[in-house]
């Protein structure tokens, strides 16, 4: 499984039953940094990586409605 959340991809692995966890940071589609991760540091980070993304989404929002209602 491959997630694509802002600058970060998650990948999580399946092999021989042993999950295998990395998190990479994209900038302009190339990878600057690309880091190993335990199964629960990268569900932290992705939920973290979600979390970001939804209140940005919560700022555009709340800024689009104050534009269009003045």
């Amino acid at each position: 499984m491959e997630i694509q959340l802002g600058r970060h991809r998650y990948r999580l692995e399946s092999k021989s039953g042993r999950a295998r966890c990395s998190r990479a940071r994209i900038v302009r589609d190339i990878v600057l940094k690309n880091d190993e991760l335990g199964l629960d540091e990268w569900i932290d980070a992705v939920a973290a990586d979600l979390e970001d993304a939804a209140a940005q989404s919560e700022r555009g929002r709340v800024a689009l409605e104050r534009l269009l209602h003045e």
